[in-house]
């Protein structure tokens, strides 16, 4: 009995502190498991019902979270969890025999984010600090940068003392909770000035002083100040040296006042990243160190230094423009690209002053010389190419893309299928056939009439015919054969026009395709152009030619796979096979590839409500070109042209978009993926008098793509009470941070969200009035692009003071760290230690009332022992009597 005890304790404090604890991450989704399965589930929050799956399999849902919930069997399945979602949820299941089975279950909900003071891009060589900002209190912290694991680094915040360009890069913050791991990320950039080399110049030369940012987005930095200084010594007549002038905070130019611009030279264009500058007819006097400072607001300041070495000799310059980001280096070709095939071309290479050399570079090839001559274009000039101008030491460089096209490609015209020039073949072998039949029969009828009658005659094949001649019997079967003859030839001749055609075949580039050699043999070889690409000789040892094509090329028997197809691939490929006795065949083919592409314009994601052009980029070929559209994979029969225009944007529109374009019957494929954001919609907003108001605005994807918000906020459509309160409007002046701006915002009837905003722009209006029913609207600009819009109507009814409006949510319990959360010991709620005690007052009551059952019990029954072992007296009526 004790051990029955004892066990029945231990089993109900396991189930009275036994609750599964989750862990989920706040805008991610999350799978609580019930322990029981059974077609009748019902699953609550805290004391609300929110979603029941009846015997007939009816899904009933509540309010809360409806559109967040789903059921996996007896599961249930919430996404985008919240920080409200936190608390306890019941799984009730309901067996045949109607019995009811429950398991609780506590969701702790983490937000898990990365954030660097000050905010990205750091400058190099200042200090920054890295948090991981994570809810409660995790029970470790690792951190990642560029995806290697940072060992020394295991608390919440990370302190770079001085920030280096390796610092650049994605950093990660891991956060455990149990064995649980919740990441998020954050990337940063690390802006400082280039290393520059010494300058070297001859005396009388022109010396450019380089200084530019390592990247050319300075985010939200803002260039405040700086400008040139030559350290000491220097030298009295020195040049004045230029500074920067930030009183137009949207152009940044240099300061040219007192600048003597015979001595230095100076860019006159709005400056960006590069503030480089050039000093002119430098005299060995002006050699010395140079400080380049460039102060950024509230920042700190960068600078670098230059060393300036002048030599003794003539004038030359070190190779930039003064003060641009334009080298002096520039490079053209006549006539511009793209080059026709054949055709001549000249590529010439300018640079200021005297260079010491000049050669320009293509793939492996080198050329000296400002100049480049190419007699004759080919595909193989296509791509870059590089002038390199040296300086002394100093290298400049300036590039260009040559594109090389050849003649467009007449396609003559078919009939019934066959190209115009076998109809010409066929026509003229038909032209000789006839001419040849006439002679042959002309000069048979001219030797039949030569004949006598009645003169025997003998013939090659040793028969004698003796008789007359006028019958014509013989002479028929003659003319006869020679028929059979003519029209067999005939025959032939078209047969071989018809054969002599070479098979097209149509390739995408990008793909791969295969070349079929209609011969087969040991030793075969494959040409393209005439240009030997590759031979397999009698031992199956392949030999590869040396022109680009062969390193895309894989054998499959005597056919050739060609991969990542290219324009230029396109030509005759002919395949030549060669038998055991060395008899030698070959077949023609031509290869045409074409490009197919598929843009839209603005990139992707779309505005809702926008317009938007989708067009098909396919090379022509003749006429034989269809173009046919797919949204989704459902055929757009409406759309045959290359451009789609989408006039008013809607979601629907979101999804793949595919191009299909024919040639012939041959189907080429692109597709390209479209977002549209939009705002979600809501319903109207009711409220009791007193409560609060939240008003949603959100939008309808979280990731913005290359879309940046550039303002926006919310508006209470007129008629406005006087007494309305003032609406936020978006804070945009750190593109880094969107927040909002709460000045003029009175906090006690407007509650606004203080940290970073991303895609939730929802407000809550608090104790509202009748005054304040009405309509609102809640705006989002983008740059660049456009502005979404959504209204919401709010109502206000009356009733006691303290309604929730209809979008607040139940009152949640267990929250980490929430005010208003019960204390806890050894992991767990003091109601569950509430719960235990008062169970284990009850079970020593029952054990104590089972004790003394017990003892009683036994009592009573050694009394009844003791009563029936006492035995009866003997009497006289005991005894037997015999009468004898």
């Amino acid at each position: 009995m004790w051990t029955k005890l004892v066990i029945c304790f231990g089993l109900y404090v396991c189930v009275v502190s036994g609750s599964t604890t989750y862990y989920g991450q706040a805008g991610e989704g999350i799978t609580l498991k019930c322990h029981y399965q059974s077609s009748e589930v019902s699953w609550k929050y805290g004391s609300i019902s929110i979603i029941r799956v009846a015997k007939s399999g009816r899904v009933t849902k509540g309010t809360a979270f409806a559109d967040r919930l789903k059921l996996s069997g007896s599961n249930l399945i919430i996404s985008n969890l919240k920080s409200e979602d936190a608390g306890t949820f019941t799984c009730i299941a309901t067996d045949r025999k109607k019995g009811q089975t429950s398991s609780d279950m506590t969701l702790q909900v983490v937000k898990v984010s990365v954030s660097v003071s000050p905010a990205s891009p750091l400058l190099q060589s200042s200090a920054a600090t890295l948090t991981c900002h994570a809810d409660g209190s995790p029970d470790k912290v690792a951190w990642k940068h560029n995806n290697q694991d940072l060992t020394a680094e295991t608390g919440k915040t990370v302190t770079l003392g001085s920030v280096k360009g390796s610092h650049d890069g994605t950093w990660q913050c891991l956060v455990y909770y149990g064995e649980t791991p919740f990441e998020a990320s954050l990337d940063i950039d690390v802006i400082g000035l280039k290393e520059h080399s010494n300058v070297t110049v001859k005396q009388g030369g022109d010396a450019v002083l380089p200084c530019s940012l390592s990247k050319p987005d300075l985010g939200s930095l803002r260039v405040a100040g700086g400008g040139w200084t030559q350290l000491p010594p220097a030298a009295a007549d020195a040049p004045r040296l230029p500074s920067l002038d930030t009183s137009n905070a949207q152009e940044l130019r240099w300061n040219s006042d007192g600048i003597n611009t015979a001595r230095v030279t100076i860019s006159k264009e709005r400056l960006h990243t590069d503030f480089g500058i050039t000093l002119m007819k430098v005299q060995p006097s002006q050699a010395g160190q140079y400080q380049c400072s460039v102060e950024l607001k509230d920042r700190g300041t960068l600078t670098t230094t230059v060393n300036l070495d002048v030599t003794g000799g003539g004038g030359g310059g070190s190779g930039k423009k003064p003060g641009t980001s334009n080298n002096t280096v520039s490079v053209s070709v006549s006539p511009a690209s793209p080059l026709l095939q054949s055709s001549a071309a000249t590529l010439t290479c300018d640079a200021d002053g005297s260079p010491d050399k000049v050669a320009w570079k293509h793939k492996n090839n080198s050329f000296e010389g400002k100049t480049v001559t190419l007699d004759s274009v080919e595909g193989s000039h296509r791509g870059t190419w590089k002038c390199l101008v040296y300086y002394g030491e100093t290298q400049l460089q300036a590039s260009m893309d040559i594109d090389v096209i050849a003649y467009p490609e007449w396609s003559p015209p078919s009939w019934l299928g066959l190209n115009m020039w076998i109809w010409v073949g066929v026509a003229v072998g038909n032209m000789v056939v006839i001419v040849g039949t006439v002679v042959l029969i002309w000069s048979s009828r001219r030797k039949i009439r030569m004949r006598q009658p009645e003169i025997p005659m003998t013939f090659a094949d040793d028969t004698t015919v003796i008789g007359l001649i006028q019958d014509g019997r013989y002479w028929q079967n003659k003319r006869n054969k020679m028929w059979t003859k003519l029209f067999f030839f005939w025959g032939l001749h078209v047969v071989v026009c018809l054969a002599s055609e070479s098979k097209k075949y149509y390739g995408q580039a990008g793909k791969d395709i295969t070349l079929k050699c209609h011969g087969q043999a040991n030793m075969f070889t494959w040409k393209h152009g005439g240009v030997h690409i590759i031979t397999l000789d009698k031992a199956g040892r392949p030999t590869k030619g040396r022109v680009e094509i062969v390193d895309r090329i894989k054998l499959s028997g005597t056919d050739i796979i060609i991969s990542n197809l290219k324009t230029e691939d396109k030509g005759t490929f002919t395949c030549i096979t060669t038998d055991r006795n060395k008899r030698q065949s070959s077949s023609d083919m031509t290869l045409q590839v074409f490009k197919v592409s598929v843009s839209v314009s603005p990139a992707s994601p779309l505005l809702q409500s926008s317009a938007a052009t989708l067009t098909c980029h396919a090379d022509e070929f003749g006429s034989q070109k269809k173009v046919a559209w797919k949204h989704n994979n459902k055929d757009k029969t409406d759309e045959t042209g290359k451009t789609v225009t989408i006039d008013s944007v809607e979601g629907s529109h979101g999804g793949t978009w595919q191009c299909l374009v024919t040639y012939g019957e041959t189907q080429f494929e692109a597709s390209l993926g479209i977002d549209v954001i939009g705002l979600k919609e809501h319903s109207n907003v009711t409220v009791k008098q007193g409560g609060d108001a939240v008003l949603p605005c959100s939008l309808s994807k979280p990731d913005l793509g290359s879309l940046r918000v550039a303002g926006g906020g919310w508006t209470q459509l007129p008629p406005a009470a006087a007494d309305a309160p003032r609406l936020p409007s978006l804070d945009t002046s750190n593109a880094q941070d969107l927040c909002w701006n709460a000045d003029g915002i009175n906090t006690a009837r407007v509650t606004i969200s203080e940290g970073k905003l991303h895609t939730d722009f929802g407000i809550t209006l608090m104790k509202v009035q009748p005054s304040q029913a009405g309509q609102y609207q809640c705006s989002v600009q983008f740059k660049d692009r456009g502005t979404l819009t959504t209204t919401v109507n709010l109502q206000v009814t009356g009733g006691a003071k303290g309604g929730g409006g209809s979008f607040a949510k139940p009152k949640r319990v267990g929250s980490i760290g929430s005010p208003g959360s019960s204390p806890s010991w050894l992991g767990l709620n003091m109601w569950i230690w509430v719960g235990v005690a008062g169970g284990s007052v009850v079970l020593i009551a029952l054990i104590v009332a089972v004790v003394l059952v017990h003892r009683n019990n036994r009592r009573r029954k050694m009394r009844t022992r003791k009563l029936r072992s006492v035995r009866k007296p003997l009497t006289a009526n005991d005894y037997c009597q015999c009468n004898r």
